[in-house]
């Protein structure tokens, strides 16, 4: 009587109507290794599984079995040819307004790349793989759309300034972004002359009345390293009414420099709550005096 527990496990599959051992089934596939199909039986497969869908248990055996492997250099180069300019309308329906959460995990349930970090070589790689890649008009223009009223965190801020800090541009960028390319121009008006009111005495002073901090931020004259920028809120530097100046620091100088509309708009706010504040003072400071309550305005 043979032993069960050295004699192989032969397990029968059924296709078409055939039974095959486990055995056959190798012998099987061995035969078909290194043989290649005609572009008929190629074709007849095609319309065959056509239309075909795999469970979802078939599904999960066949990532398990791909799991690990890398595909060569020739196979990504191939697959990316049989994709290119191939539109799959079902597959962008299907995903239109969808967005992938900040713990986005894989459809088996295990991994998540919230919290990780790329490699310096996966880096690499990626700034490799994008560089030269000049963005469509279109996907500038989507991209744009999609970015338009978002507020940056200040802790994003510090981050972003504390990545940036000390890099400096290339002259290829400076000579892309300078002048009449930039998107900030506006005609050569920062080469014209402040009027002559604009002197040291009127800036201290105004610095003095700020109390030497950013209006914005709140920084000090010590933190800039150098003496706070004296910005003019409606951009006209003939204009020189002490109303019209406030003191900032360098990092918000710049940010002044685009949509100046809204700061516009932002400053003469805050100018008019301030003036409030000091009416609300000194009626507060009569009253205390006369020793009557505040009459509202």
């Amino acid at each position: 009587m043979p032993n069960r527990r050295n004699s192989p496990i032969k397990i029968p599959f059924e296709i078409n109507g055939h039974r095959y051992s486990s055995e056959a089934t190798a012998k099987k596939a061995l035969r078909q290794i290194g043989k290649k199909l005609s572009d008929e039986t190629r074709a007849k497969l095609s319309i065959a599984r056509k239309k075909r869908k795999h469970s979802s248990e078939t599904c999960r055996k066949i990532g398990l079995a791909h799991k690990g492997k890398t595909l060569s250099a020739e196979a990504r180069a191939k697959i990316s040819a049989a994709r290119t300019g191939k539109h799959y309308p079902k597959l962008s329906a299907a995903m239109k307004g969808k967005k992938h959460t900040s713990t986005y995990k894989y459809k088996n349930g295990t991994g998540t790349f919230s919290g990780k970090r790329h490699t310096p070589e996966s880096i690499l790689k990626i700034s490799l793989a994008k560089k030269g890649y000049n963005p469509s008009p279109q996907t500038r223009a989507k991209m744009s759309a999609i970015h338009r009223g978002k507020i940056i965190s200040e802790e994003m801020r510090q981050k972003l300034s504390k990545a940036l800090r000390g890099r400096k541009m290339s002259a290829k960028w400076i000579a892309k972004h300078t002048g009449e390319k930039n998107c900030n121009w506006r005609g050569g008006i920062s080469s014209l002359e402040y009027g002559w009111q604009f002197n040291a005495k009127l800036r201290k002073e105004v610095r003095e009345r700020d109390k030497y901090k950013c209006q914005l931020c709140g920084t000090s004259q010590m933190e800039n390293l150098n003496k706070l920028p004296i910005h003019h809120i409606d951009y006209d530097k003939k204009n020189n009414d002490p109303v019209n100046l406030i003191t900032l620091c360098n990092a918000c100088h710049s940010r002044t420099g685009r949509s100046r509309n809204y700061w516009q708009m932002f400053f003469k706010s805050q100018i008019m709550v301030g003036m409030l504040e000091e009416v609300f003072k000194v009626v507060n400071v009569d009253a205390a005096r006369n020793n009557k309550p505040a009459e509202p305005l």
